[in-house]
């Protein structure tokens, strides 16, 4: 999928629903153009020099509403449009732009300032893979929410206040730290004081992947051949620590390799997996039954 799919028409595939029919409303339709008029730019203007890990979740919070994908909002039809207005909201708040219907991918490209039609792929492509990943933190969160009877809304905010920590979506900024550090020269040499110094490489290894995360070696066989330092860095941390890069690590290579903003490898994910938190959400609210694990009480039992 991640070498031909629009992220629209992955988005409609996981919330199996029609594509047309979900973002059918072009630029000059009655909810886009509602949208740009309510759209709150001195806000956005606040942010406009945030990275993403710290201006998404504040401004999406804001712009966003409820109404659309509520719970009471059984129409599917309105659900599937409700669903894409919210994938367009966090595009623009990602991007500062205003939303609009055009094409996810060519809207980062073009905000983004990337020109041509291979780098703009790219970023499409960095996108559908990002879009699902099962029960990973964030997305497990959204399921939870959704199991109140919350919004799509509402799930869509918890998972994204779950990619923001160190552990998960995070990532990407300690990869982009752990990149500034090394540079391009005696990068083995760095790698192996940093180890020494107790700390890790971040980007590196994926439990559910041993022998490397298939998503970060797709979008790497695409930037890789124009970088060697790059691949001198991967095959460093192969000898060293007998670890593959992570999808944090490929979205950090795509992001410098196209020259994007600093903190648009986590916005990459974030957007992606907005289609993913979607999906999630809209398939616990086919269950009626509340998320609520036990817990087992293992301290002193009282007298």
């Amino acid at each position: 999928m991640a070498q031909t799919a629009s992220v629209e028409a992955t988005a409609a595939w996981l919330w199996q629903c029609d594509e047309a029919q979900a973002f059918a409303c072009g630029d000059t339709s009655e909810i886009t153009r509602t949208l740009a008029a309510d759209w709150p730019v001195m806000l956005l203007e606040r942010y406009r020099d945030r990275r993403a890990e710290a201006a998404l979740l504040p401004t999406f919070t804001v712009v966003s509403d409820d109404a659309p994908t509520a719970i009471w909002q059984r129409d599917p039809l309105r659900v599937a449009q409700g669903s894409a207005v919210l994938l367009r909201q966090m595009t623009a708040c990602l991007l500062g732009t205003l939303p609009s219907a055009a094409p996810i991918h060519e809207q980062c490209a073009n905000a983004w300032g990337v020109n041509d039609a291979e780098g703009a792929d790219l970023i499409r492509m960095a996108l559908v893979l990002c879009a699902d990943h099962e029960l990973n933190a964030s997305s497990f969160t959204a399921r939870c929410v959704a199991s109140t009877g919350a919004s799509l809304r509402a799930a869509i905010i918890a998972g994204l206040s779950a990619l923001t920590g160190g552990r998960h979506g995070g990532t990407t900024a300690r990869n982009e730290a752990m990149w500034d550090e090394l540079g391009d020269i005696d990068t083995a040499n760095r790698m192996r004081e940093r180890l020494a110094r107790g700390e890790k490489l971040p980007g590196f290894g994926h439990h559910l992947y041993p022998a490397g995360d298939v998503r970060a070696s797709a979008m790497l066989a695409r930037v890789l051949p124009a970088h060697p330092a790059w691949q001198t860095m991967i095959d460093a941390a192969d000898a060293l620590i007998g670890q593959r890069p992570s999808l944090d690590f490929a979205l950090v290579a795509v992001r410098r390799h196209l020259g994007l903003p600093v903190g648009a490898a986590f916005g990459l994910f974030a957007l992606g997996r907005t289609i993913g938190w979607i999906a999630h959400a809209r398939e616990q609210r086919e269950s009626t039954q509340l998320i609520r694990p036990r817990a087992a009480y293992v301290g002193v039992r009282p007298a």
